[in-house]
C-alpha cells in the first residue's frame, strides 16, 4: 500500500506528499511492520533507508524543480 500510495502521487506530480508517505514507508520498515521477517527495531535496515532516500530526493525535488504541466491541463 505505501508503494501504491507513492506511485500515485508521483504520476499525479505531488512530489511532497509522496515524499510524506515514503517516510511513513522508512518508518513501517525500521520498525518491522513492512519488508520484515519479524517485527522488531531495524529488522531490515537496507529497506529503510533506502525508503529514507527516495523521501529525500522526493522532497527536494518537490520543493526546487520546475516541473511541466500535464498535456491534460495545457489543453483544457
Amino acid at each position: 500500500l505505501v508503494l501504491g500510495a507513492i506511485a500515485s502521487f508521483v504520476i499525479e506530480k505531488e512530489l511532497v506528499k509522496a515524499s510524506a508517505f515514503a517516510l511513513a514507508g522508512a518508518v513501517f520498515s525500521f520498525v518491522g511492520l513492512i519488508h520484515g521477517e519479524a517485527i522488531g527495531i531495524a529488522k531490515s535496515l537496507p529497506v529503510a533507508f533506502s525508503y529514507l532516500a527516495v523521501a529525500g530526493m522526493l522532497f527536494y525535488v518537490g520543493k526546487y524543480a520546475k516541473l511541466e504541466a500535464s498535456p491534460s491541463a495545457v489543453h483544457a
